[in-house]
């Protein structure tokens, strides 16, 4: 079994502020620790390259962020669950070079109230130990989407979050990559749209003129798709398209619009690509009349997608609005806000 020596922070006080005395820990042991305003806590593990260490962190009244950093001081990540001060915090890295990892902890909230915190080094894993363990951490966390892609109308947020932390505890950590996002990543890239919206009882076909839009994930928000047209690129920013929740592994359409004519939104969902195909459904609305859209992305290749956007209908078949052909024209993107 591997074992690895972490060294850690007693308490102590300087003018306000805690000193520290390093502190060996065989993996498996508990700490616990007191923080503050102004408290900067490391802990220290040694790896060889290759090798990762899973800990957790146990906040009992105070919210702690977890920054790692490698041997040669490079910030490898951050940790903090978007939650209260009672939860756990998950903290995995993967040395890329053998050496001396560090692990800082800080109050999340500078001007929070004190607290202490449980910290304990759970393992370190070989190449081989660590791959058994991403497969079973995907195994709960495929458990958590099916759980959320089901509708729990006759359960609250908090019962609904308490199911999802039996499913995995680690459920309510922020995904650092996500697979789904990056095999998305074709969609990058300047693109030719041509709409056409067809012939209804109502109204002529018609066919609009075509626009160059630039789509882009969000260099802060990563799993978010944004759009921008480029005659607007000078002035403008992006706005969403769509974004991936990693949770749920389903992707989402939000959007609102006003002008003299009235108020329009739409709100759509659907799973990841499959077959070439991303097929989103949900509800649109206009002047306060509500329909059910849905509309299917379906990739001919890396350079051509088409949309098809269809109304259901009373009889629940489904009538074909509109579409829109969009073709590369560049594999780069532009700047802009």
């Amino acid at each position: 079994m591997l074992t690895g020596l972490l060294l850690f922070s007693l308490p102590g006080y300087s003018q306000g502020k805690k000193t520290t005395a390093p502190v060996m820990l065989k993996a498996g042991k508990v700490i616990t620790q007191s923080m503050k305003t102004g408290d900067s806590h490391e802990y220290q593990v040694q790896l060889k390259a290759g090798e990762a260490l899973k800990a957790t962190v146990a906040q009992k009244g105070v919210d702690v962020l977890v920054t790692a950093y490698g041997p040669d001081g490079t910030k490898l990540g951050s940790f903090d669950s978007p939650t209260n001060v009672d939860y756990m915090e998950f903290v995995t890295v993967v040395a890329p070079q053998t050496g001396r990892y560090r692990l800082v902890m800080t109050p999340f909230n500078p001007k929070g109230t004190p607290g202490n915190y449980e910290v304990k080094l759970e393992r370190i894993m070989n190449a081989a130990a660590y791959a058994q363990s991403q497969a079973e951490d995907r195994k709960r966390a495929d458990a958590v989407a099916a759980y959320l892609q089901t509708p729990h109308p006759g359960q609250s947020y908090d019962e609904q979050r308490a199911e999802m932390l039996k499913l995995d505890p680690a459920a309510l950590m922020p995904t650092a990559t996500v697979p789904e996002v990056e095999a998305a990543r074709w969609l990058e890239g300047t693109w030719t749209a041509a709409t056409k919206r067809y012939a209804t009882p109502g109204s002529s076909e018609v066919t609009l003129p075509p626009s160059t839009r630039v789509v882009r994930f969000d260099p802060k928000q990563p799993a978010m798709l944004t759009t921008l047209t480029v005659t607007e690129a000078e002035k403008g920013t992006f706005q969403p398209l769509m974004a991936f929740e990693p949770h749920s592994r389903q992707w989402v359409q939000v959007s609102m619009e006003a002008d003299e004519a009235g108020i329009s939104w739409e709100m759509l969902k659907g799973r990841d690509w499959a077959n070439n195909q991303l097929v989103m459904e949900g509800e649109s609305a206009f002047m306060g009349m509500a329909t059910h859209y849905r509309h299917t992305w379906a990739k001919t290749d890396e350079n051509n997608v088409r949309r098809l956007v269809e109304e259901r209908k009373a009889d629940g078949s489904w009538l074909p609005v509109a579409e829109t052909q969009f073709v590369k024209q560049s594999p780069t993107t532009i700047s802009a806000k």
